[in-house]
């Protein structure tokens, strides 16, 4: 459950009440690549396989994954609560 007196939630809401990039400048950086999407680079080893994501974001890691392999389906996880 969600305390909406606390400060740290409530830093939270106001530092992402604008909104968010999809924050692609991360794609620079090659440990992205190297560690997050390394196991990838085997493509044949998914080709048909499923993937799981849980979404934080607005998709960046979805799109590339989807764009190095041929998955089977890429299946995204959303947690939705109640404040």
């Amino acid at each position: 459950m969600v305390n909406k007196d606390n400060k740290y939630t409530n830093m939270q809401k106001n530092a992402y009440a604008g909104g968010t990039t999809n924050h692609e400048e991360h794609n620079l950086n090659p440990d992205y690549w190297e560690i997050l999407l390394g196991d990838l680079q085997d493509k044949e080893k998914w080709d048909g396989k499923v993937a799981l994501d849980f979404a934080c974001g607005k998709g960046r890691n979805i799109t590339n994954m989807f764009n190095l392999c041929d998955w089977k389906r890429i299946c995204l996880i959303y947690v939705i609560g109640k404040e």
